[in-house]
C-alpha cells in the first residue's frame, strides 16, 4: 500500500545545454546517399537524436547510422556531432579525404571521428585513415579516428606492430537477438559494431582518461550491450580469456566483462600503433596541447625578437614566448590532463640567420592503471 498524494518526477537534460570547450565535439562518417534534408551539403551538425530524425535519419531509412547516432548520444549526453554522408568511391578510390572536408565544415573543431564501413577490414584501410590523420596534424586541426569495418569472413589484420597511431579499430557489437544492433547485423550479415557507443565514450571523458576506465565511463550495457558479441556475431561467452587477450594484443578495442564488477566496458583505448601514441587518450592529450600551444603563440607570428649585445635572445623575449606557450598547458595541468610540463626557449639559437625561433615543449602525461597487482597473504603480526 502506498501513500496517496502528488508524485513529482523531475526530467533533466531537456534543455540541451552546451558543454564547455570543444573536447566533446565529434564526427561520424558513413558512405551512402544523403537524405534530401541535407540539401547541397554532405555534412550537418546535430545535438540530439531528434535533430537527426528531423533530417531524415531514421531507424527505417538510415537504420545503422541512426543506431550509431542513438548510441553516441546515449553515452555522450549533451554534445555536438557532425554527421557526414558521402558517396562511396569504390574500393580503389576510397581515400577518406572526406574527413578533411568534415573538419573544414566544422572549422577544425572536431576532436574525434568515427568511420563506419561495410567494406571488409584491411590494414590498407587503416593506413589510409592514418594518412588523413597525419594531414590534419599538419593543418593544425588534429583529431583521433575510430573505425568499424566488416569482419564477417575476414581474418583480423595484425596491428600490434603497425604505425597507425592515430587510428583505432572497434568491431564488437550487441549480441542479444532482441537488441537493435544484433537485429541490424542479422539483416545484413555485415558488422554493425558499437562505433556510436565508443565515440560517445570518448566524447564523454576528458582527454587524459582512457575509455577503458571502469570508474569514469558508465556501464555500457543498457538495453544494447549487456550481451555482447564480436563483429562476426560470435558471442563473448564463446571466447576464452586467452582468445580475448590475443585479439587485444593484435591492437583492437573490444567490449569486455570484468569478473570484479558487473556490466560491460571497453578493454582499453589502444590505437593501431606502438610507442608514445599507442592509446587514444595520449593522442587526445598531445593534440589538445598542440592546439593550445599553437593558439597561444599565434599572436607572436612575425613578432619582434630582441637580442642581447652578444646576439643571444633577451631574457624578457624568451620568457614571453615561454609564458604564452605555457598558459594552455597550465590549464590542462590544473584539471589533471597533464601531470606536468616544461617550456624552454634556448637564448643561443640563431634566429637572426634563420628567422625561426624554436620552442621546446615537454609533457609529462597522466598514467593509466591498466593492471593492478595486489600482493596478499597472512602474517604473524601487523
Amino acid at each position: 500500500m502506498s501513500l496517496s498524494g502528488v508524485t513529482i518526477n523531475k526530467s533533466t537534460n531537456n534543455l540541451g545545454r552546451a558543454r564547455l570547450g570543444n573536447d566533446h565535439i565529434s564526427g561520424l562518417l558513413v558512405y551512402s546517399t544523403p537524405p534530401i534534408a541535407f540539401g547541397t551539403s554532405n555534412v550537418v551538425s546535430i545535438g540530439s537524436v531528434a535533430q537527426a530524425e528531423a533530417l531524415g535519419i531514421t531507424s527505417s531509412s538510415f537504420a545503422v547510422l541512426h543506431y550509431h547516432i542513438s548510441e553516441y548520444f546515449r553515452l555522450a549526453g549533451n554534445s555536438l556531432l557532425y554527421v557526414g554522408i558521402f558517396a562511396h568511391a569504390g574500393s580503389n578510390g576510397l581515400d577518406f579525404s572526406e574527413i578533411q572536408t568534415m573538419q573544414r565544415v566544422a572549422n577544425g573543431t572536431i576532436r574525434q571521428i568515427g568511420v563506419y564501413l561495410t567494406d571488409d577490414l584491411t590494414s590498407g584501410i587503416v593506413s589510409q585513415l592514418q594518412t588523413q590523420k597525419t594531414a590534419l596534424d599538419g593543418l593544425k586541426t588534429p583529431l583521433s579516428i575510430v573505425l568499424t569495418a566488416n569482419i564477417v569472413g575476414v581474418t583480423l589484420p595484425d596491428f600490434s606492430a603497425a604505425t597507425s597511431t592515430g587510428v583505432s579499430v572497434i568491431t564488437d557489437q550487441a549480441g542479444d537477438s532482441a537488441s537493435v544492433g544484433a537485429t541490424l547485423f542479422a539483416a545484413s550479415n555485415k558488422t554493425v559494431g558499437c562505433l556510436g557507443a565508443c565515440l560517445g565514450a570518448i566524447s564523454l571523458v576528458d582527454v587524459a582518461t582512457s575509455i577503458g576506465s571502469v570508474s569514469d565511463v558508465p556501464n555500457l550495457a543498457g538495453s544494447e550491450l549487456d550481451v555482447i558479441a564480436d563483429g562476426a556475431g560470435n558471442l563473448y561467452t564463446s571466447f576464452t580469456k586467452a582468445q580475448i587477450s590475443s585479439i587485444t594484443d593484435l591492437g583492437y578495442l573490444k567490449l569486455v566483462k570484468h569478473e570484479e564488477t558487473s556490466g560491460t566496458f571497453f578493454n582499453d583505448d589502444v590505437t593501431c600503433g606502438t610507442g608514445d601514441l599507442d592509446s587514444i587518450h595520449l593522442n587526445r592529450v598531445i593534440d589538445k596541447a598542440t592546439r593550445g600551444v599553437v593558439s597561444g603563440l599565434a599572436p607572436k607570428i612575425n613578432g619582434k625578437v630582441l637580442f642581447n649585445s652578444d646576439g643571444s635572445i633577451s631574457e624578457n623575449t624568451a620568457k614571453l614566448f615561454e609564458s604564452l606557450a605555457a598558459v594552455p598547458l597550465a590549464l590542462m595541468k590544473s584539471v589533471a590532463e597533464l601531470s606536468d610540463f616544461s617550456v624552454f626557449v634556448n637564448p643561443n639559437q640563431n634566429v637572426q640567420g634563420t628567422d625561426n625561433l624554436n620552442v621546446i615543449v615537454e609533457l609529462l602525461p597522466v598514467g593509466v592503471s591498466k593492471v593492478i597487482t595486489v600482493n596478499i597473504g597472512f602474517t604473524t603480526s601487523v
